[in-house]
C-alpha cells in the first residue's frame, strides 16, 4: 500500500532507501497519496494474554505485550472503513466488532466483513457510539438507533418497539443474566430481556443525571455506573453515590471501568476542575468497597495522564489507554506510546488548512471541530514542521494568508499576525466602539492587506439603546468601515462564507451572493441552488465556481452562471469547500466523499477507492499540482503522478554516494572532491533536525541509525553555498 512505511514496527529495524539516492526534486519519491496523522487518544482497548488491541484516531494497532512491538490496520492496508475508531468490542470467539464513523467492521482475525449504508441502509453513516458482541456472528450496534444483527437480519428498536429516542442510546453492556443494558445520554439506564424494558434513573432517586459514561458489574449482580458528577452503585432499587465531596474518590470524571473477580471496581478517569480539585489529574484509580486508590508515579510507574479506556487481562489487571496516544500496564511498570506519528501535527483532527504562496502548507485544529482537542496551527514547507505554539492554542476562531504570505490567527481577545517569522497583535476594537464583538468564523486578507471579517456590529436606537446588526467589516490598518443592513443593501444575517477573487473583489454568502465592487455591495446574477453552506473558489481565467445543493457546482464567467449537476447520485447536500488545483479541476469536500470536476467528467474518491476518510473539513491546492485534504484522523495529500513535497531546487546531478552498511547499522555518505557540504541535516517526521557537522578535509560521514524510531526521514546536505541536495530514508 502507499503508505505502509509509515507505520511499521521499530523493532523490525533495516534502513530502506526510499526510491533512489538522488532527487532533482521528491516528485519521483512520492505515491499519489500521502498521509500524516499523529496517535491522539485512545478510544477502546481490549487485552488478551499475548496482545493489547487499540481503537483509536489511527486506525486499529496490535501492541505485543512481551515485546511492545507493533502492528496496525487502517484503510490503507486492510479493509477498515475508516481510521477513526469509536468503540469496539470482541465475541467469545475472538471476533472483533469495531465502530468507526464510517461503518461496522466485523473482523476474525483473516476476513473483514464490513456493514455500511451499501449493505445495511439502517446504519446511517454516522458516528457509531457503542458495539456489543454476542454469540453466533449476532451483537448489538448504537448509533441514532440500536440495531441488533443476529448474523443474518438487522432489527431497529427506535420509538415503535423500544422507549428509545433518537441518539440516546450511547453504552452498551450485557448483565450476568443475558440482559442488555442500555447507558443512555439522558441518565437513563434500561434493561432489555428479549421481550421486555425496564428503566431506572438517577434522578428518580434525587441524584443527578446526564450521559452514562460506563457500566460494570459485581459478582453479586449490583450494578456500578458513571456520569460527569461521580460514580453510581445501584443495588436492591437503591443507589450509592460517591463523588469528590462525599467521599475520598480522588477523581469523580470516570471514562470506563471494569468490575474484576474480586468485585474491585477499576476505574480510567480524565482530567477533571471540580469543587474538591483543581484540577484532579487524570489516571487509574480503584475501589474495593472500603478504600480508594490513585496510581501516578508517587506509588506506581503508572503515568499521571488523561485516561479514557480500560480493560482487565486474563489475571484481572488493568491496562489504560489515553488522550497522549500511549497504553500503560499497572502490573509491568509498562508505558508503550503508539508509533504512528509521522508528522509535527500537534493533533491529528485538522480544521485549519492554508496554503502559502510558495507552496508551503499551514494546517492543524481549530474551532470548526470544537468536540476535539485544539491542536497548534503548524507550518509545513514538505521537509520540516514548524509549530505556532502559544498563538493557536485557544481554539482560533479564522485564520488567513496576506498577500505578502504573512499569517492572520483570529481569536476571541486580538489578532495575531505572523511577518518572517515575527509575531504582533493587532487588538480588535471593545464593546463600546462600532463593533460590539467579532467572535464568528470567516476572515480574508486582499492585497492591499485589509483585514475582512464578519462582525456584529450595534447601532444605537431612537431610545438610546443598542439593537445589534450582523455583518462584514475592513479593517485597513487604522480604522474600521462597518457594513450591514442599516447603511447598506445587506441582509441583517450571519456572513456564511467570505472569498476575495484574484481582482480584489469581495465576495459574501449571506442570504444569497454579494460582491463588493470597490463602493457599494451588489447582488450579482444569483445561481440555482445557492444556500448557507456554498463555498467560493477562482479558477486560473477567472472565473467564480461555486459548491451548490444536491452536491452540484456551478462557474460564473462574469456575466452568467453555468451549472454543473452532479450525476454520481448523492442527493441532497452541498460540498462544504472547494478549490481549483493547478490543472484547473475542482476539488469538492463533502462528510462522505471528495468529488474531482475536470469541466466535463466527475469522479469520486472516498474510502471505498482511495486512502481518504469521512468528514473532509478543508480541502487546499497549492502550487505544485497537490491538492490537501484536512480530516479528523489526520492530512492527506494527493497528486496524480506523485505528490511533490518540496521544490526543484537542486541539480540532477549526484555529487555524493550512499553507503548501508547492515551489521552495524549506519549509513556514511561519501562526495567528490569538488563537492564540499557544510553540513548535514536528518529530519525526523515530527519536523526536528538533527545537525551534524561535515569535516571540511574529508570526503564523507558516518549516520547511526540504531536509535531512530521507526518513520520516513529526509537527509539534506548543505554546501558552502548554501544549496540543499536531499535524499529520504525509512526506518522500518
Amino acid at each position: 500500500m502507499y503508505w505502509n512505511a509509515f507505520f511499521l514496527s521499530r523493532l523490525r529495524l533495516f534502513f530502506l532507501i526510499a526510491c533512489s539516492c538522488v532527487f532533482a526534486h521528491s516528485q519521483a519519491s512520492n505515491p499519489d497519496w500521502l498521509f500524516f496523522t499523529r496517535a491522539y487518544q485512545v478510544n477502546a482497548i481490549i487485552a488478551d494474554s499475548l496482545y493489547v488491541w487499540v481503537g483509536g484516531y489511527s486506525g486499529l494497532a496490535r501492541v505485543d505485550r512481551a515485546s511492545g512491538a507493533q502492528e496496525f490496520y487502517n484503510p490503507s492496508n486492510s479493509a477498515l472503513p475508516s481510521y477513526r475508531i469509536d468503540c469496539m468490542d470482541r465475541a467469545a470467539d475472538g471476533t472483533f466488532w469495531i465502530g468507526t464513523d464510517n461503518g461496522l467492521a466485523v473482523w476474525n482475525g483473516v476476513t473483514w466483513t464490513i456493514y455500511d449504508q451499501q449493505n445495511a441502509p439502517i446504519l446511517n453513516g454516522q458516528i457509531i457510539a457503542a458495539v456489543l458482541a454476542d454469540t453466533a456472528g449476532s451483537g448489538w450496534v448504537a448509533q441514532e438507533w440500536l440495531h441488533w444483527y443476529d448474523g443474518i437480519q438487522w432489527t431497529t428498536f427506535d420509538t415503535t418497539n423500544s422507549p428509545l429516542q433518537p441518539w440516546q442510546a450511547r453504552r452498551l453492556y450485557k448483565a450476568l443474566d443475558g440482559q442488555l443494558v442500555v447507558g443512555c445520554s439522558s441518565g437513563d439506564l434500561f434493561f432489555y430481556n428479549g421481550s421486555n424494558w425496564n428503566v431506572i434513573n438517577p434522578a428518580d432517586s434525587g441524584f443527578n443525571s446526564s450521559l452514562v459514561q460506563a457500566i460494570g458489574q459485581a459478582s453479586d449482580s449490583s450494578l456500578w455506573f458513571s456520569n460527569a458528577y461521580g460514580l453510581y452503585h445501584y443495588r436492591n432499587g437503591s443507589y450509592a453515590f460517591y463523588d469528590n465531596l462525599n467521599s475520598p474518590m480522588p477523581n469523580q470524571h470516570v471514562e470506563a471501568l471494569r468490575v474484576d473477580a474480586n468485585d474491585v471496581v477499576w476505574m480510567a478517569v480524565s482530567e477533571y476542575f471540580g469543587p474538591a480539585c483543581s484540577p484532579c489529574s487524570g489516571g487509574l484509580q480503584s475501589f474495593d468497597g472500603t478504600q480508594w486508590m490513585k496510581y501516578d508515579t508517587s506509588n506506581s510507574d503508572m503515568p499521571p495522564l488523561s485516561q479514557v479506556a480500560l480493560d482487565l487481562d486474563e489475571s484481572g489487571r488493568p491496562w489504560v489507554g489515553g488522550t497522549d496516544g500511549a497504553i500503560a500496564n499497572l502490573d509491568a511498570g509498562i508505558v508503550y506510546p503508539l508509533e504512528v506519528k509521522n508528522s509535527g501535527l500537534t493533533h491529528p483532527s485538522i480544521a485549519t488548512l492554508l496554503v502559502h504562496p510558495d507552496g508551503k502548507v499551514f494546517t492543524g485544529g481549530g474551532y470548526a471541530d470544537p468536540f476535539q482537542y485544539s491542536g497548534d496551527l503548524v507550518l509545513f514547507d514538505g521537509v520540516q514542521w514548524t509549530g505556532t505554539e502559544g498563538h493557536f492554542s485557544n481554539n482560533p476562531l479564522a485564520t488567513a494568508i496576506g498577500p505578502g504570505a504573512e499569517l492572520y490567527i483570529k481569536r476571541r481577545d486580538n489578532l495575531h499576525r505572523l511577518i518572517n517569522g515575527v509575531w504582533d497583535t493587532l487588538s480588535w476594537p471593545l464593546s463600546g466602539a462600532t463593533i460590539y464583538y467579532t467572535d464568528l468564523h470567516e476572515m480574508k486578507i486582499d492585497r492591499a492587506n485589509n483585514i475582512w471579517t464578519d462582525v456584529v456590529a450595534y447601532v444605537t436606537s431612537p431610545g438610546g439603546s443598542p439593537v445589534f446588526h450582523e455583518g462584514v467589516a475592513r479593517f485597513d490598518g487604522a480604522s474600521w468601515t462597518v457594513w450591514c443592513d442599516t447603511n447598506s443593501a445587506l441582509p441583517d444575517r450571519p456572513v456564511e462564507h467570505l472569498f476575495i477573487d484574484r481582482n480584489d473583489a469581495v465576495w459574501m454568502v449571506s442570504l444569497g451572493l454579494w460582491r463588493y465592487d470597490g463602493t457599494s455591495w451588489i447582488q450579482p446574477p444569483q445561481p440555482p441552488g445557492l444556500n448557507g453552506n456554498s463555498r467560493l473558489a477562482e479558477d486560473s481565467s477567472g472565473g467564480i465556481w461555486v459548491s451548490l445543493n444536491d452536491f452540484g457546482l456551478a462557474r460564473f464567467d462574469g456575466t452568467s452562471w453555468t451549472t454543473y449537476p452532479n450525476p454520481l447520485g448523492f442527493g441532497f447536500g452541498t460540498y462544504q469547500d472547494l478549490a481549483v488545483a493547478a490543472d484547473q479541476s475542482v476539488w469538492a469536500a463533502s462528510y462522505s466523499h471528495v468529488a474531482r470536476f475536470d469541466g466535463s467528467n466527475w469522479q469520486l474518491f472516498d474510502a471505498a477507492n482511495s486512502p481518504l476518510d469521512v468528514n473532509c473539513t478543508a480541502v487546499e491546492a497549492d502550487k505544485y499540482g497537490n491538492v490537501w485534504f484536512g480530516y479528523p484522523v489526520g492530512l492527506f495529500a494527493y497528486r496524480d503522478g506523485g505528490v511533490v513535497l518540496d521544490a526543484p531546487e537542486v541539480p540532477a546531478e549526484r555529487p555524493f554516494r550512499i553507503h548501508y552498511h547492515a551489521g552495524s547499522k549506519h549509513l556514511s555518505l561519501t562526495w567528490d572532491d569538488d563537492y564540499l557540504p557544510v553540513s548535514a541535516q536528518v529530519i525526523s517526521p515530527e519536523g526536528k533536525t538533527i545537525t551534524i557537522a561535515c569535516p571540511r578535509n574529508d570526503q564523507g560521514f558516518r549516520l547511526d541509525f540504531s536509535r531512530l524510531a521507526a518513520g520516513s526521514y529526509v537527509l539534506r546536505l548543505i554546501d558552502r553555498n548554501g544549496l540543499p541536495r536531499i535524499t529520504r530514508f525509512v526506518v522500518l
